[in-house]
């Protein structure tokens, strides 16, 4: 009896709550009326962010090419007690993404293209304090990764490279500059990669007196130079620009949605005010 007693006290009476929200009703919406007004204040008050996007589809090279004639020689070289290395190449989605998350190349960047102003609005208090002066780049590469989003689709291949800031204008700047540094980094690197191919199959072809072996290493270096000079000519490498980035609407950010904050407010004021009115009654109840 005494247990069935403890038990039926411990239970909720949801009539009695309902009474209680009831008797409570004028602070509870107040306290929410109160709440969505200074919420609506606040977000009026924050700056609007926007973004600027390009769609990127990777080229069609001659890598896949030289792989493949790289490999039909591969037993040839290997009687001849050559090594040709792999040929593998890594997809530009990769190589661009690692790039673009180099910290060196992103710091060279904001500053050689002196957007550290613009980019660094998030700690723009620090701004110009002994903190900021003492530890630029981790300022600034952070501030660039909190704005910056480089996605691949993997069922069509496509790349996004996209930017955000309050300045509608600047996002579109720094992600015309961001495609030009990125492929001249990334043209850079394979450039070099070719040219080191290049040197060591002319001494592979040097050292080898098979004639169709040579015949065969020749052929590969004829189209490695041909890759060579074609992307050389190319204004992006790696990649086509599918979209270009544009300037954003001035209505068309993308943060903050205010009406989902409002709205969300709302409710977790809501939840709030009932669960502070039913601690109070329950406070002066034992009292």
């Amino acid at each position: 009896m005494e247990n069935k007693q403890s038990i039926n006290n411990d239970e909720i009476d949801l009539r009695e709550i309902a009474t209680i929200i009831w008797k409570r009703k004028v602070f509870i919406t107040l306290f929410v009326f109160v709440v969505c007004i200074v919420t609506v204040i606040v977000t009026l008050k924050m700056d609007n962010i926007y973004e600027s996007k390009a769609v990127l589809r990777p080229t069609q090279d001659n890598a896949n090419q030289m792989s493949s004639t790289l490999s039909s020689i591969g037993t040839l070289a290997s009687f001849a007690g050559l090594s040709l290395g792999n040929g593998g190449s890594v997809s530009p989605y990769n190589s661009m993404s690692a790039i673009s998350r180099d910290e060196n190349f992103i710091y060279l960047f904001i500053k050689n293209n002196k957007f550290e102003s613009q980019v660094v609005d998030k700690y723009e208090d620090i701004y110009n304090t002994d903190k900021y002066k003492d530890n630029p780049k981790y300022y600034i590469v952070k501030s660039f990764q909190n704005n910056f989003e480089f996605t691949e689709d993997t069922k069509t291949g496509l790349m996004t490279l996209n930017f955000k800031n309050k300045d509608r204008y600047f996002t579109k700047k720094i992600t015309d500059a961001l495609l030009v540094a990125i492929s001249n980094r990334y043209k850079a690197i394979e450039m070099n990669n070719i040219q080191e191919r290049i040197n060591s199959y002319k001494n592979e072809i040097d050292k080898t007196n098979d004639i169709a072996l040579k015949n065969k290493l020749s052929e590969l270096v004829a189209g490695l130079i041909q890759n060579k000079v074609l992307s050389l000519a190319q204004e992006y490498y790696g990649f086509d620009i599918l979209v270009n980035p544009d300037v954003s609407d001035s209505i068309n950010n993308v943060s903050p949605r205010r009406g989902v904050i409002c709205i969300l407010t709302a409710f977790l004021s809501l939840l709030i005010s009932i669960f502070c009115t039913l601690i109070f009654e329950s406070v002066k109840n034992r009292k």
